[in-house]
């Protein structure tokens, strides 16, 4: 279904027994696929669920899966049952459907996402058993490059273009873990996760928000924002009248900031959900530069200043753990060199969060000076 203020929830039919829409444009007009024998993918318009057919032909499967302002539909289509050539990413345009090829190397294609301005984000696979992002534009392939460099077996994927080019999506890493990634000016940004486990990326707007899900220990899947550098819990940014509800996913950003989303309303059930942007208050953080400190081996930890305007605890953490660690408000020297300790507020639903800042200072090996002499009865001559 779709659903609009001015006429609610509409049913949009199907093309045979079920039908799953994905994405839908500011015209109201809808792209996912429905199962007819296969699955065929469909441009829902003007009331009407239109199959689009398949590149491979009847026995092959499509799906769409994103669609422009302009009603162009992605996604990807069967071409074969070669196990090295099967899929192909296809653009709907104008009654057909276009076969977008392969990157160089690739052997099956997906699309995933397009912008108005024409720029398709995706995958390819070159092996099998390895993806990488892609963006495509004016027939052209670029390779996005993985969190995991040319590793064989790295999986990474684009899942959202922004209307200016920003591409989002997850890839894994060197330690096997998967993150979620935002492609800006040409580097790949690795968003971190909630828990340090795992995060995806669904959506983004063209100020480079970034919404999706990450593994939170204990309680399965939090939906994430990221914004201004920081991953956030949109569970922590929920005013008081969502009591009761549980963020699951992030599933796509608009450019004004609401987000569309899934997750557990009180009772239980799951719900699709809309998150709309309330205003908040701006907060800083007044860390005091610490002084440069002489190390020296037993020394005891040292307290630092350092408090949010809102009055929100501030999160302290060490950048430079081989120099020094902290725990609940000390630092603990640990060898000569630069110490470094970053500060964090990432805001709740009054307060915004706040720009992070990070404090350094230089740690010395003290200069110790003196006569030493045997300890009494020692065998040893000094």
């Amino acid at each position: 279904f779709s659903y609009s203020s001015s006429n609610g929830a509409v049913d949009l039919g199907a093309l045979g027994a079920n039908s799953f829409g994905l994405a839908i444009n500011n015209s109201g007009q809808v792209a996912g696929y429905a199962v007819v024998g296969n699955d065929h993918a469909f441009l829902y318009s003007g009331g009407v669920m239109n199959d689009l057919g398949t590149i491979g032909g009847g026995v092959s499967g499509s799906f769409g899966y994103g669609i422009d302002n302009a009603g162009h539909v992605v996604g990807y289509s069967n071409v074969s049952a070669s196990n090295t050539h099967q899929d192909d990413a296809f653009l709907y345009s104008g009654g057909t459907m276009q076969d977008l090829g392969l990157p160089p190397g690739g052997i099956s294609s997906y699309a995933y996402a397009v912008n108005d301005s024409g720029e398709i984000a995706g995958y390819y696979t070159p092996d099998g058993a390895t993806t990488h992002p892609f963006t495509l534009v004016g027939g052209t392939f670029k390779d996005l490059g993985t969190l995991n460099g040319t590793v064989i077996g790295t999986i990474s994927s684009a899942t959202a273009v922004s209307s200016n080019g920003l591409v989002a999506g997850s890839s894994t890493r060197a330690d096997g873990s998967t993150h979620a990634f935002l492609y800006t000016g040409g580097n790949m940004v690795d968003l971190g996760t909630l828990a340090k486990t795992v995060s995806r990326a669904a959506g983004v707007n063209s100020s480079g928000d970034v919404v999706g899900e990450s593994f939170w220990s204990g309680s399965g899947f939090h939906g994430f924002l990221y914004h201004g550098g920081t991953l956030l819990d949109l569970n922590n940014l929920l005013d008081s009248a969502s009591t009761g509800y549980t963020i699951g996913n992030g599933t796509g950003i608009t450019d004004g900031g609401a987000i569309a989303a899934t997750g557990t309303v009180p009772g239980g059930a799951s719900h699709a959900l809309l998150l709309t942007p309330v205003s908040v208050s701006p907060q800083t953080i007044a860390f005091d530069a610490i002084l440069n400190q002489i190390f020296i081996f037993g020394i005891s930890p040292f307290s630092i200043a350092v408090e949010a305007s809102s009055g929100l605890p501030v999160t302290l953490a060490s950048t430079t753990p081989a120099v020094c660690k902290n725990a609940s408000g000390l630092v603990m020297l640990l060898s000569a060199g630069t110490c470094s300790i970053k500060a964090t507020q990432t805001g709740n639903s009054s307060f915004s969060a706040a720009t992070p800042v990070t404090r350094s200072f230089t740690v010395s090996l003290a200069n110790l000076s003196g006569t030493l002499k045997a300890a009494t009865g020692s065998p040893f001559q000094v």
